[in-house]
């Protein structure tokens, strides 16, 4: 089966890595860093409304097993 699938010219936007432009897709941020064996790499990081939304469900969860051995809650 195949599906046929299009771009939408109104909304590409090109960016540049190696200027320091990062772009945004999914809830992940990416970017072109330098690694310790001074490679130039792509670094993906979520977004901060994803993670403040997934902190803020980690917080939920820790706290309604507050009372509950440490070994059940993980």
């Amino acid at each position: 089966m195949r599906i046929n699938v299009g771009l939408n010219e109104e909304k590409i936007k090109t960016v540049d890595l190696k200027n320091g432009e990062t772009f945004s897709f999914l809830d992940f941020d990416f970017m072109l860093v330098k690694t310790k064996q001074c490679k130039t790499e792509i670094q993906k990081m979520p977004r901060m409304r994803a993670r403040t939304y997934l902190l803020k469900r980690l917080k939920e969860i820790f706290r309604k097993f507050i009372s509950q051995p440490v070994d059940m809650v993980i």
